[in-house]
């Protein structure tokens, strides 16, 4: 949605496997990160009984971002109804 939105080209591991596939989501493991991430990362509310949020964080990967290198992360509070 964000891509067409503002017309910005996803990167490709996104528009294969979220955009051509119409599913609008993907599973994206620690590896495969850096293949998802842009230059600017939305983050909302982590969801699971076992969800840690810092066992991203706080990991070589993520700290390896653009995006994170360039304070381009944007963490969105989740809406409660």
């Amino acid at each position: 949605m964000l891509y067409g939105e503002f017309q910005l080209k996803a990167p490709n591991a996104v528009q294969k496997e979220t955009i051509d596939s119409n599913t609008g989501w993907a599973e994206v493991s620690l590896d495969t990160l850096p293949d998802f991430a842009g230059d600017y990362i939305f983050t909302s509310a982590w969801s699971g009984d076992d969800a840690n949020p810092e066992a991203v964080y706080s990991t070589d990967v993520w700290k390896g971002l653009s995006a994170v290198k360039n304070n381009n992360v944007e963490e969105k509070p989740p809406k409660h109804m």
